[in-house]
């Protein structure tokens, strides 16, 4: 007997266990996705009702457009990569962030009664530029916590962010580390709300390069190459050795990256690059070197001034007799915008 109602016991103990466990307990799918909100802000607002909440949409605008082949779509490429980092305005922390291909599938939840800025960097052709470690984007696209960013996927977090996204600095595949041969845009909406259902914002993107056409005339027809670098300030040296032919070396860069700071008071909301989006013409302090070999003999070693989206075009007579670090520069500027896009394979 004793037996029987131990048997029956243990029974019931087992019927009333599974029933609480498919009912009342979570599955572990559903812990899943708990986790995932909670560490990736999934749910913006775990108190707000859905009267609150309203999402948004973005297009791409300004210079972008301009520079787009009338061939293709101005909204989508295949190539083309890009960041969106949001801010929550009233807290001062990162709200949101995607990476992504494709702008039209980007759809972000916002609280109708808060206000967010939003900052978004794209580089042309930048899926086949910007190195990918198992889903994780290197610079400028990376996020602050090295996880994989999935294309078009937002994250809602506080914590986590796509820091980098306004540093010149970029890695590309094969160039032995930061590189500044991109074109590049980027663009910055400040202090908005989201009161309508499928709002739509668009994104002024500036173009944020300048050109480069170098031609160095030689007195002498004794050099065989020229060394010439460019060092931004706090950047790291592009080089490059120019041939020699009949005493003149000839260099043309189509592009070259902006945005290094050479202000004290820069920080992650607050970049030389965000500021060159506000300013019409904006123009930026390079430090460039020519010379023979790494430095044996400089013919310029100076700072010269560069315009935004502008083809700098410099003319350099070493002067006569010895060679000094300040020989005869002219530097002048097309007056129209650079040429459209030319796509640029990381190769170089």
């Amino acid at each position: 007997m004793s037996k029987k109602f131990n048997l029956t016991i243990y029974f019931l103990i087992v019927l009333l266990t599974f029933s609480c466990s498919e009912e009342e307990f979570p599955s572990e799918n559903d812990q899943m996705k708990e986790t995932d909100e909670k560490e990736n802000g999934t749910n913006p607002d775990e108190n707000s009702s859905d009267e609150n909440s309203t999402t948004a949409k973005f297009s791409f605008g300004g210079e972008f457009i301009e520079y787009q082949p009338k061939t293709k779509s101005s909204e989508t490429s295949s190539n083309d990569l890009f960041a969106i980092q949001f801010f929550d305005v009233e807290s001062n922390k990162p709200y949101a962030h995607v990476v992504g291909d494709s702008i039209p599938e980007i759809e972000v939840d916002f609280l109708k009664d808060r206000t967010y800025m939003m900052k978004l960097s794209l580089i042309k052709n930048g899926k086949n530029l910007i190195p990918n470690y198992n889903g994780h984007w290197s610079d400028p696209f990376g996020r602050s916590n090295l996880e994989p960013a999935p294309l078009n996927q937002v994250f809602y977090s506080s914590e986590v962010s796509v820091s980098r996204i306004s540093s010149p600095w970029v890695n590309v595949k094969n160039s032995g580390g930061i590189h500044l041969e991109v074109d590049r845009y980027h663009g910055t909406i400040e202090n908005f709300q989201v009161l309508e259902e499928h709002q739509n914002f668009t994104v002024e993107l500036k173009r944020m390069v300048f050109g480069l056409q170098l031609n160095v005339e030689l007195d002498q027809n004794e050099y065989e190459s020229l060394y010439f670098a460019i060092n931004p300030y706090f950047g790291f040296p592009r080089e490059y050795e120019i041939a020699v032919v009949d005493g003149n070396a000839n260099l043309e860069i189509p592009y070259i990256a902006l945005g290094f700071p050479d202000h004290s008071d820069l920080n992650f909301y607050e970049t030389e690059m965000d500021r060159a989006t506000r300013e019409e013409n904006y123009q930026e302090k390079i430090h460039i070197s020519i010379g023979t070999g790494h430095h044996h003999t400089l013919f310029f070693d100076d700072t010269i001034t560069v315009s935004r989206n502008k083809m700098a075009l410099i003319d350099l007579q070493p002067t006569e007799g010895e060679p000094t670090s300040k020989g005869n520069l002219n530097i002048t500027f097309e007056e129209d915008m650079m040429e459209k896009y030319i796509e640029i394979t990381g190769n170089r």
